[in-house]
C-alpha cells in the first residue's frame, strides 16, 4: 500500500507530518475531474528553527513598531566606522515609491540624511545590504521598502503620507526658535481610526516623535486640522488625515456578521454576500475574513483547469509542477490548525496556519506545489512559478517581506486563482493581495 504524504505549514498548512509520538494526518480531496500529480513530501515546518518574521514585525513589544529607540543610536554605534552591513551586487533602476524620502549616508536606520527624492523620481541601484537596505551609484543607501520597480500611481498627489511601520521613519526636526511650522483651524467630531497599529504624533510633521498606539476602529476627539494634512485630538497630538474616517471600517460589519456592500480604503467594492465577503470580485479568506463552515464547493473545476494548463506549459521548459495540498474543508482546518496549536502554540501556529474559516485553501482556488519550504523559491521550479504564474491567472498569496498585510510568512509554493488579468496587475504591483486592495488581515478585526 502505498502512503501519500505531505507536511504543510502556511494557510498551506499540513498534510501529515511525524514529530516524535506526534502524527498529525489530512486527507485532501479533489474533484473527480482534476487530473493532478500527487508527489510525497517529507519535512515538518520549515520554519522550525526561525522566528517567523511577520510575529516579530506586528507585536506590540516588537522593535519595529515601538519608539524608535534605536534610530538615534544606531549612527553612532560604531565609532571605528566599519562597515555594518554587507553588501551583494545589484544593478538596475527603480522608482521611489514615497514621497520626501531621504538617502543616507550609511545603511542603518537613522544615520544621516543625503539626499532627497520624490514620488516616483528613479535611481540607479548598485548593491543590496543584508540591513534591507539599496546602495544608489553615488554611494549613498535607500530603504528596500521605498523603492519600487514600477511606477506608482497618482504621482500628481502631494500629500504627506505616514512612513511605514515596518520601514525607517524620515524625522523632520523643528525649527530652532520652536516656532509652529504649520497653521490649524478648528474642527470640532469625533472620528474612527481606519488601520491598525497608528501613532498619534506629538507635532503635525512626518515622523516626529509617536506618542500613542492606536487599534482598527479606535474612537478619537478631533479638535483642529492643519495645513500640513494632520487632525489634532484632545489631548493636543497629531494624526495624519490619510488615518481617520468619519465611519467605522467595514472589519467592524464583519464582526456582526452582516451582509454589506462598501469600498476599501484604496477604493475597491468590497460586499459580503451569505457570509461571504469579496473584494473587486475575488472571494477573500484571511485573518479579517471568514468562510462560513457550510461553504464546502471542492476544488473550482476552472481553477484545476489553469493548473493543468499551468502544469503543461512548464513540462515543455522542462518543469515538473505538482500540487501538494489544493482544497481543504472548514472541519478539517479545523483539526489542522488544532494540531499546530497543540504543538507550537496559538502565537506560532498563528504564523503559518489558518483558523478554520480564515482559510485561503477553503476557497477551491488555492494549491499549494512541490515543496513546503522557502527554499523552494530559489529553486528552477520556483523560478518559472514566480516569473509565469501569473500567466495562468495565479499569484504567490503570501509574497515574501509581506508578512505585516497577509498575516503569514513567505510561501513560495502558495499559489491562488484570481484570474489572467488581475493576477498580471497585481504581481507587477509587487504588493500583496491586502495591501493592493486596502484590507486587513487581523484576528483583531474580526470575531471569533
Amino acid at each position: 500500500m502505498m502512503i501519500l504524504t505531505a507536511h504543510f505549514t502556511g494557510c498551506g498548512e499540513i498534510g501529515m507530518g511525524n514529530n516524535g509520538d506526534e502524527t498529525l494526518a489530512v486527507i485532501n480531496t479533489l474533484e473527480p475531474q482534476t487530473d493532478l500529480t500527487l508527489a510525497p513530501v517529507e519535512s515538518f515546518p520549515p520554519y522550525e528553527s526561525e522566528t517567523p518574521r511577520f510575529s516579530e514585525s506586528v507585536s506590540e513589544n516588537s522593535q519595529s513598531v515601538s519608539e524608535s529607540s534605536t534610530e538615534s543610536e544606531s549612527a553612532n554605534d560604531n565609532p571605528e566606522n566599519t562597515p555594518e552591513w554587507t553588501e551583494n551586487p545589484l544593478s538596475g533602476e527603480f522608482y521611489v515609491n514615497t514621497d520626501n524620502v531621504y538617502s543616507r549616508i550609511r545603511a542603518i536606520q537613522g544615520s544621516e540624511k543625503v539626499n532627497r527624492y520624490a514620488l516616483n523620481d528613479i535611481v540607479s541601484v548598485i548593491a543590496k545590504t543584508d540591513t534591507d537596505y539599496y546602495k544608489l551609484a553615488d554611494g549613498t543607501f535607500i530603504h528596500k521598502d521605498y523603492l519600487s520597480e514600477i511606477p506608482i500611481d497618482g504621482a500628481s498627489d502631494s500629500s504627506v503620507s505616514e512612513p511605514r511601520p515596518d520601514s525607517p521613519a524620515e524625522p523632520t526636526t523643528g525649527t530652532e526658535d520652536n516656532t509652529l511650522e504649520w497653521t490649524e483651524n478648528p474642527l470640532s467630531g469625533e472620528f474612527y481610526v481606519n488601520t491598525d497599529n497608528v501613532y498619534s504624533r506629538i507635532r503635525a510633521i512626518q515622523g516626529s516623535e509617536k506618542v500613542n498606539r492606536y487599534a482598527l476602529n479606535d474612537k478619537v476627539t478631533v479638535t483642529a486640522k492643519t495645513d500640513t494634512d494632520y487632525y489634532k485630538l484632545a489631548d493636543g497630538t497629531f494624526i495624519h488625515k490619510d488615518y481617520l474616517s468619519e465611519n467605522r471600517m467595514e472589519a467592524e460589519r464583519e464582526n456582526l456578521g452582516e451582509d454589506y456592500t462598501s469600498t476599501t480604503k484604496n477604493g475597491y467594492v468590497i460586499e459580503r454576500i451569505n457570509g461571504i465577503t469579496y473584494v473587486d470580485g475575488i472571494m477573500i479568506a484571511n485573518k479579517t475574513y471568514t468562510l462560513p463552515a457550510s461553504y464546502d464547493p471542492g476544488t473550482i473545476k476552472e481553477v484545476a483547469d489553469a493548473l493543468s494548463e499551468m502544469q503543461k506549459a512548464a513540462a515543455k521548459e522542462g518543469i515538473s509542477l505538482y500540487s501538494v495540498s489544493g482544497y481543504r474543508s472548514y472541519h478539517t482546518q479545523e483539526s489542522v490548525y488544532a494540531g499546530w496549536a497543540s504543538r507550537d502554540g496559538t502565537e506560532k501556529a498563528d504564523t503559518y496556519s489558518s483558523r478554520a474559516g480564515h482559510s485561503d485553501h477553503q476557497t477551491g482556488y488555492t494549491f499549494d506545489l512541490n515543496s513546503l519550504e522557502q527554499s523552494f523559491a530559489n529553486t528552477k521550479e520556483g523560478i518559472w512559478l514566480a516569473e509565469h504564474c501569473a500567466d495562468f491567472g495565479f499569484i504567490i498569496r503570501y509574497p515574501e517581506g509581506k508578512e505585516m498585510y497577509t498575516g503569514y510568512v513567505y510561501e513560495p509554493w502558495h499559489v491562488r486563482y484570481i484570474g489572467k488579468e488581475k493576477a498580471k496587475i497585481i504581481t507587477e504591483t509587487g504588493l500583496s493581495l491586502e495591501e493592493y486592495y486596502g484590507i486587513t488581515s487581523d484576528y483583531n478585526d474580526c470575531a471569533e
